[in-house]
């Protein structure tokens, strides 16, 4: 949707970004131009350092099996000898050649011509050995020529200028890379500048078409927003100095909007905040109220006797049993205003769940319960405070034992799963009733006479400190069911 008076592409701001593009391409094709001629260059130097480099390994070569057939012919006196040494001093003489056709400076010249000068050496030397000589004369100069003009000629200039010459190459080689990745960088730059002059025209017409349909939503939301803040006035949408102003001003008014809501959101939680501390109140005042009226009847009924008035037998063991209650249900309420930190231990929950059984299991046999035990194969190990879990676990059976009252069966179960352990109470009785299911773990919700409605408040909170859930839920054709899931 367009909205009304928006303008098109400003083309003449795309015309700059075309002629930027432009100067960019041809930059680039003269790049290329020069760097094709550095490659040229390049390949010309790898190919003579190439050459020059086999040529002075040839050379080298050459040279150390003149030296061995000489060394070999002085030892041996062997004719044979002789003649490959010949035949490999005119190598030598080949090898120069080609080195010669190879020169390229004034300092290969220069080498160039002391080679030339040992070759001489080397033939006069081979033509002044005779084979009529005396042997140790002819020894003497095949030694003299191999020590002192051979030898130092290979360990000197030949195997100087070798590395000379593979060192050329590894840097003609080098050059050649670094040529070849500016060409291709170019290429990219070249297929850049293209992309850039097809890809910002493309840009321009999205982002121009999508800047108008933001102003839709834009007015859309200035008029919800009029509904509550007042009429809400929006800058033309035909540009991004004029969006970006309207934006600013629905910000504001959306800012306006959330400290409202802040606001409010405070005034209700203090409101919950009081109805809960007045459900607390009223709930204490119940659970107060009931044994201070047993013991003040029977404190008049002693009053009201004239002359004799006594309490005694049934009616303090009365008020014992009431003043034993007003503790308990203090007591319940200070767990539940002010519960204890977590002291947490490496806690096994099938070693717990055993103690808690034995624990309880006189009073089950008593009301003729029947509790079972199914654990874990293997140990369920986690890290919680023992004593609190304890607490949860004691509350759940008696709650169970409540439920079922007499000649039922409670079943206590643990698993463990890669990441938690799992604790179930289950028991026979009636169920959750549904009235009570959906706020079970609420304070003050119980279906006994004369409980306090917060032990399984207080497990839940326990259950989750530890990081864990409780859940509830009614088994077919078998009571309820407490589940306790807790990490490992």
């Amino acid at each position: 949707m367009l909205i009304p008076g928006a303008k098109r592409i400003h083309w003449p701001l795309f015309w700059p970004t075309l002629a930027l593009s432009g100067l960019l391409l041809a930059i680039v094709v003269v790049a290329s131009i020069l760097i094709h001629q550095e490659q040229a260059k390049a390949d010309l130097a790898i190919d003579a350092a190439l050459a020059s480099h086999q040529a002075y390994t040839e050379l080298e070569k050459t040279t150390q099996e003149l030296r061995h057939q000489l060394a070999l012919y002085a030892a041996t006196g062997d004719e044979t000898k002789r003649t490959s040494a010949d035949q490999l001093q005119k190598q030598y003489g080949d090898r120069l050649i080609v080195i010669e056709h190879l020169v390229v400076c004034e300092e290969d010249k220069g080498h160039l011509v002391k080679l030339q000068r040992i070759y001489s050496l080397i033939q006069s030397g081979l033509q002044a050995i005779k084979p009529d000589m005396p042997v140790a004369d002819r020894q003497n100069a095949a030694h003299h020529l191999v020590n002192e003009v051979i030898e130092p000629e290979i360990d000197g200039t030949i195997h100087q200028q070798r590395e000379l010459k593979h060192s050329a190459l590894q840097q003609a080689r080098e050059k050649s890379h670094t040529t070849h990745a500016g060409a291709w960088l170019l290429l990219l730059g070249g297929l850049g500048s293209i992309g850039g002059l097809v890809g910002g025209y493309s840009l321009a017409r999205r982002f121009q078409k999508e800047m108008m349909e933001l102003s839709v939503p834009i007015h859309n939301a200035a008029g919800s927003l009029s509904a509550i803040v007042g009429p809400i006035q929006l800058a033309g949408s035909s540009g991004i100095e004029q969006l970006e102003t309207s934006l600013q001003g629905i910000a504001q008014q959306v800012a306006a909007v959330v400290e409202r809501l802040q606001t409010a959101e405070r005034e209700n939680v203090r409101k919950d905040q009081m109805a809960a501390l007045g459900q607390l109140a009223a709930g204490l005042a119940h659970e107060l109220r009931n044994p201070l009226t047993a013991i003040k009847t029977l404190i008049e009924a002693a009053k009201s006797q004239q002359g004799n008035a006594m309490l005694e037998g049934r009616d303090l063991e009365v008020i014992e049993e009431e003043i034993t209650r007003l503790n308990k249900t203090l007591q319940a309420f200070l767990d539940y205003a002010r519960p204890p930190k977590l002291v947490k231990a490496t806690v096994d929950l099938n070693e717990l769940t055993s103690k808690v059984e034995k624990l309880l299991i006189a009073q089950a046999q008593q009301r003729s319960i029947q509790m079972k035990l199914e654990l874990s194969k293997q140990p369920v190990l986690l890290q919680a405070d023992p004593e609190q879990l304890r607490q949860v676990l004691l509350n759940l059976i008696l709650n169970a034992f409540d439920a079922v009252g007499t000649h039922g069966t409670v079943l206590l179960q643990t698993e463990r799963t890669p990441s938690s352990a799992i604790l179930k109470v289950q028991d026979s009785g009636s169920g959750i009733p549904d009235a009570l299911r959906a706020k079970l773990f609420e304070p003050f919700v119980s279906s006994k006479a004369a409980g306090t409605g917060l032990g399984l408040t207080i497990c839940k909170r326990i259950v989750e400190e530890h990081g864990g859930t409780i859940a509830a839920e009614n088994v077919p054709r078998s009571g309820a069911c407490f589940t306790v899931t807790l990490p490992i």
